[in-house]
């Protein structure tokens, strides 16, 4: 056997051993990877999880209650300016006023 086909067998067997470390550490990679997996989907199970999605529930919840709540005030606003005007509206109070004044003034001229 010449040296350069010695060379080219250490070579091959190199490259050989390289390319099992790397199947080996993908294997290793893709048990790892499983384990990880398994863990995460253990983890779902927990009451403590769970207590944070509802928790994230509810804050979604609010955050949709938080933004009607302006179009909620302008409406009791609108509400409270009607109350405040009282049953009956400002140009009725002029008016029975005005009846009022007319029949005083019609009692007063029957009298004569």
């Amino acid at each position: 056997m010449t040296l350069e086909a010695a060379v080219r067998w250490a070579l091959l067997a190199a490259v050989v051993v390289v390319f099992l470390l790397i199947v080996v550490q993908a294997v290793l990679v893709a048990r790892a990877i499983a384990r990880v997996v398994r863990r995460l989907s253990a983890y779902e199970a927990l009451p403590v999880v769970a207590a944070l999605r509802k928790g994230e529930r509810d804050a979604e919840r609010l955050q949709a209650a938080l933004a009607a709540v302006d179009p909620l005030i302008a409406r009791v606003q609108t509400a409270l300016a009607t109350i405040r005007r009282g049953p009956v509206p400002p140009q009725w109070s002029a008016t029975i006023g005005r009846i009022r004044a007319e029949v005083v003034a019609f009692r007063s001229a029957r009298r004569f």
